[in-house]
Protein backbone atom coordinates (compact mmCIF):
# COMPACT_ATOMS: atom_id res chain seq x y z
CA UNK A 1 0.00 0.00 0.00
CA UNK A 2 1.20 3.77 -0.74
CA UNK A 3 2.40 5.64 2.75
CA UNK A 4 0.11 7.92 3.84
CA UNK A 5 2.45 10.07 5.77
CA UNK A 6 4.72 12.45 3.15
CA UNK A 7 7.45 12.22 5.91
CA UNK A 8 7.90 8.38 5.95
CA UNK A 9 11.92 8.58 4.26
CA UNK A 10 12.32 10.56 7.06
CA UNK A 11 11.18 8.22 10.01
CA UNK A 12 13.00 4.41 8.62
CA UNK A 13 14.61 4.89 12.02
CA UNK A 14 11.11 3.60 13.93
CA UNK A 15 9.48 1.43 11.38
CA UNK A 16 9.97 -1.64 13.71
CA UNK A 17 8.59 0.20 17.01
CA UNK A 18 6.03 3.20 15.61
CA UNK A 19 5.06 1.79 12.37
CA UNK A 20 5.52 -2.11 12.45
CA UNK A 21 2.01 -4.12 11.25
CA UNK A 22 1.58 -4.66 15.70
CA UNK A 23 1.87 -1.08 16.30
CA UNK A 24 -0.73 1.55 16.93
CA UNK A 25 0.69 3.70 13.64
CA UNK A 26 0.45 0.54 11.42
CA UNK A 27 -0.32 1.45 8.00
CA UNK A 28 1.34 4.90 7.33
CA UNK A 29 4.67 3.87 6.52
CA UNK A 30 4.39 0.39 5.09
CA UNK A 31 5.81 0.75 1.94
CA UNK A 32 9.17 3.16 2.69
CA UNK A 33 9.27 0.24 5.76
CA UNK A 34 8.86 -2.54 4.17
CA UNK A 35 6.15 -4.18 5.63
CA UNK A 36 4.41 -4.71 2.45
CA UNK A 37 5.28 -4.98 -1.40
CA UNK A 38 3.40 -4.51 -4.36
CA UNK A 39 4.47 -6.23 -8.04
CA UNK A 40 2.71 -5.63 -11.42
CA UNK A 41 2.32 -8.44 -13.81
CA UNK A 42 1.30 -7.88 -17.14
CA UNK A 43 -0.02 -10.00 -19.65
CA UNK A 44 -0.57 -9.92 -23.50
CA UNK A 45 -2.94 -12.38 -24.42
CA UNK A 46 -3.48 -12.36 -28.60
CA UNK A 47 -6.10 -14.14 -30.18
CA UNK A 48 -6.39 -14.59 -33.93
CA UNK A 49 -9.29 -15.96 -35.78
CA UNK A 50 -9.45 -16.78 -39.70
CA UNK A 51 -12.51 -16.80 -41.74
CA UNK A 52 -12.49 -18.38 -45.36
CA UNK A 53 -15.34 -18.32 -47.52
CA UNK A 54 -15.25 -20.64 -50.63
CA UNK A 55 -17.29 -19.58 -53.46
CA UNK A 56 -17.53 -22.17 -56.32
CA UNK A 57 -19.40 -21.09 -59.66
CA UNK A 58 -20.11 -23.98 -62.13
CA UNK A 59 -20.53 -22.52 -65.83
CA UNK A 60 -23.22 -24.24 -67.89
CA UNK A 61 -22.50 -25.31 -71.45
CA UNK A 62 -25.53 -26.70 -73.56
CA UNK A 63 -24.49 -27.70 -77.02
CA UNK A 64 -26.34 -25.92 -79.46
CA UNK A 65 -29.37 -28.20 -81.54
CA UNK A 66 -28.48 -30.26 -84.21
CA UNK A 67 -31.38 -30.91 -86.10
CA UNK A 68 -33.61 -28.32 -87.13
CA UNK A 69 -36.96 -29.56 -85.73
CA UNK A 70 -36.16 -29.42 -81.73
CA UNK A 71 -38.77 -26.90 -81.75
CA UNK A 72 -41.51 -29.58 -82.60
CA UNK A 73 -40.41 -31.99 -80.43
CA UNK A 74 -39.97 -30.36 -77.50
CA UNK A 75 -42.67 -32.54 -75.45
CA UNK A 76 -40.32 -35.33 -76.62
CA UNK A 77 -36.98 -34.01 -74.67
CA UNK A 78 -37.80 -36.24 -71.65
CA UNK A 79 -37.82 -39.37 -73.20
CA UNK A 80 -35.74 -38.87 -76.59
CA UNK A 81 -33.61 -36.00 -75.47
CA UNK A 82 -32.68 -36.90 -71.82
CA UNK A 83 -29.27 -37.10 -70.28
CA UNK A 84 -29.94 -40.91 -70.31
CA UNK A 85 -31.55 -40.93 -73.84
CA UNK A 86 -30.11 -42.10 -77.04
CA UNK A 87 -30.76 -38.68 -79.22
CA UNK A 88 -28.93 -37.21 -76.29
CA UNK A 89 -26.82 -34.31 -78.30
CA UNK A 90 -29.28 -33.66 -80.87
CA UNK A 91 -31.93 -30.96 -78.88
CA UNK A 92 -30.01 -30.13 -76.06
CA UNK A 93 -30.37 -26.23 -76.29
CA UNK A 94 -34.14 -26.75 -76.28
CA UNK A 95 -34.69 -29.32 -74.33
CA UNK A 96 -32.45 -26.73 -71.60
CA UNK A 97 -29.68 -29.98 -71.05
CA UNK A 98 -26.77 -27.98 -69.32
CA UNK A 99 -23.26 -29.85 -69.22
CA UNK A 100 -21.21 -28.35 -66.17
CA UNK A 101 -17.93 -30.92 -66.60
CA UNK A 102 -16.78 -27.63 -67.87
CA UNK A 103 -14.17 -25.50 -66.22
CA UNK A 104 -15.91 -24.09 -62.44
CA UNK A 105 -14.76 -21.16 -61.33
CA UNK A 106 -14.15 -20.86 -57.30
CA UNK A 107 -13.63 -17.75 -55.57
CA UNK A 108 -11.43 -17.59 -52.14
CA UNK A 109 -11.77 -15.00 -49.60
CA UNK A 110 -9.67 -15.36 -46.09
CA UNK A 111 -10.53 -12.71 -43.76
CA UNK A 112 -8.68 -12.80 -40.31
CA UNK A 113 -8.53 -10.51 -37.20
CA UNK A 114 -6.26 -10.06 -34.61
CA UNK A 115 -7.27 -9.29 -31.04
CA UNK A 116 -4.98 -8.18 -28.51
CA UNK A 117 -6.19 -8.22 -24.84
CA UNK A 118 -3.55 -6.48 -21.75
CA UNK A 119 -3.92 -7.94 -18.78
CA UNK A 120 -2.52 -6.01 -15.70
CA UNK A 121 -2.70 -7.96 -12.14
CA UNK A 122 -1.12 -6.02 -9.17
CA UNK A 123 -0.31 -8.08 -6.13
CA UNK A 124 -0.01 -6.59 -2.63
CA UNK A 125 1.26 -8.68 0.30
CA UNK A 126 1.68 -7.49 3.56
CA UNK A 127 4.24 -8.47 6.08
CA UNK A 128 3.38 -9.49 9.21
Amino acid sequence: LPDVLTICANLTDVCSTVFCPTCTERGLCDTTCGFCSTSTTTTFTTTVSTTTKTTSTSHCYRVPDNIPVCSDLKDQCSEIFCTSCPKLGYCDTTCDICFSDYPTTTTTATTTRTTTTRTTTTTTSVTV
